[in-house]
């Protein structure tokens, strides 16, 4: 898949979870962006999956006392909760510049990440909303 096509995806994942973060998983979502972006990436990359992208990782960090989550496919940083942050990225973050992510040491990376069977009522809703307002 074309990185714009992931784009396009990605801002409308953006969209969806500002408008409907309480009612996608008020556990999960209610303050999104702050404290959702591991929930976020796992239900973003099992939708990126399902529209055919592969070699998809997600990725997590630490910085000092915080913590963060994102995407990479194909050298690009996919990232729509990274404003969380007072010195973060832009809303929906999808970049080759490394220099804020970078910041997070000790990464962790999963290739082809599969949410938390607690997410699936989550992800399903939020698939549907994704998928009606196609």
């Amino acid at each position: 898949m074309k990185i714009d096509s992931i784009r396009e995806i990605a801002e409308k994942a953006r969209e969806v979870l500002v408008e409907n973060g309480s009612f996608i998983g008020k556990s999960f979502f209610d303050r999104f962006p702050k404290a959702a972006c591991g929930f976020t990436t796992d239900m973003l990359s099992k939708y990126l999956i399902s529209k055919g992208v592969r070699n998809i990782e997600s990725v997590s960090g630490k910085r000092g006392d915080s913590s963060h989550a994102w995407l990479e496919y194909e050298s690009y940083i996919i990232d729509i909760t990274g404003d969380q942050f007072i010195d973060g990225v832009s809303p929906v973050y999808i970049s080759k510049n490394r220099e804020f992510h970078d910041q997070f040491g000790s990464q962790a990376r999963i290739l082809h990440p599969v949410p938390h069977a607690i997410l699936s009522d989550s992800y399903n809703k939020f698939s549907k909303l994704m998928n009606n307002n196609a």
